[in-house]
Parts: structure tokens; C-alpha cells; sequence
């Protein structure tokens, strides 16, 4: 048996809150997420969600082209990891661009050098992520590669963004207190 203690001291807790209302949301865009490791996808997948995005899952690039097709009308972002079994990233994103040249990718890997082999194959991703990355770096690809703040030519719609980072904020504190009372049930048992 064992005992977890967490510490919050309110300018942490304050901060952390603050920084997270300044991390960029979307506004109802459908993510594509191909990755193998199922912890990955869920973790992404619910932090996406969390941000305002739609998020479809596959967990290979064969299962990616297939949920590309069931949603090819929405789609708006490819992020897929690299290595996967089956079909790898490289090929899923050529098969999508095939279908889709406009299609916007992010492409993640736990490898570093896969960037430099994204360049010299000519297959041109928005952003590159090395795994393991964080919420940030993630949401600030996203932002990135979806071209929204150069799209509307640096305005916003900070209404819009602040309800959903607030929203996502409430979903948050909730999840959290019910992992600190699980945590504190199994301290008690």
C-alpha cells in the first residue's frame, strides 16, 4: 500500500490555469489521428477534444485511408505518427495527398531523424512533432498548420476561443478532482 501526495500551492494551481486558457482551441475541426499505440491516440484524442477539435481515430495507415474516406468531406488535419506496422506514415500521407492534395499534416515521431526524411522525400508536412510532446507543442502545430491565425489576418475570434478554453478548463478540473478523490478513496482502502 502506498500513499500519493499532491501538493497545490495556489500560484502554481493559478498559473497553471492561466497558461492553459493561452494555449490556441479549434473550433469544430475534424482531426484525423493515425497512431499505433492506443494510450497515445486516447491521450491526444481527449485533449484534442478538449481544445475544441472533432477528432476520427485509426491505428494504422490502412485504417487511416479507410476513416478518410468515411469522413473525406470534413477532414481538415492528418496527424499521423511515422512508424506504424502495415502502412507507415510516409505512405498514408502520399495515399491522402493523392486523394487530397490540400490536405494538411502534422507528422509525428519518437525518431527525430524522420523529419529529415519527410524533407527529402518531398511529401512537405506542416509541422513536425517529436514524441513525446506536450499538450502545447501539439495544439500550437495545429494552430499552426490550420493557418487560422494568418488566415483571418491575425484577428480572432477570442470570444469563441475563450469559451472553449474554458469550457475545456471545467472539463479539466472535473476530471481532476475525480482522479484526486479516486486517489484518495484508494489511500483510504
Amino acid at each position: 500500500q502506498f500513499k500519493l501526495y499532491l501538493p497545490v500551492a495556489q500560484g502554481e494551481e493559478a498559473a497553471a490555469q492561466t497558461a492553459f486558457l493561452t494555449l490556441p482551441g479549434g473550433h469544430g475541426e475534424l482531426v484525423l489521428l493515425v497512431d499505433d499505440e492506443a494510450a497515445v491516440r486516447e491521450i491526444v484524442k481527449v485533449t484534442l477534444e478538449n481544445y475544441g477539435y472533432r477528432v476520427v481515430t485509426a491505428n494504422d495507415g490502412t485504417e487511416g485511408v479507410a476513416r478518410f474516406f468515411e469522413h473525406s468531406k470534413e477532414v481538415q488535419l492528418l496527424l499521423t505518427d511515422i512508424q506504424m506496422p502495415l502502412m507507415d506514415g510516409m505512405a498514408l500521407i502520399r495515399a491522402l495527398r493523392n486523394v487530397q492534395p490540400g490536405l494538411k499534416v502534422i507528422a509525428a515521431s519518437g525518431l527525430s531523424t524522420h523529419e529529415a526524411a519527410l524533407k527529402a522525400t518531398g511529401i512537405g508536412v506542416q509541422a513536425f512533432i517529436v514524441k513525446p510532446f506536450t499538450a502545447a507543442s501539439l495544439l500550437l502545430a495545429l494552430d499552426t498548420a490550420l493557418q487560422r491565425y494568418l488566415a483571418t489576418g491575425g484577428a480572432r475570434d477570442q470570444a469563441a476561443e475563450v469559451k472553449t478554453l474554458t469550457d475545456a478548463l471545467a472539463k479539466f478540473n472535473a476530471s481532476r478532482t475525480t482522479f484526486l478523490q479516486m486517489s484518495n478513496s484508494a489511500a483510504g482502502a
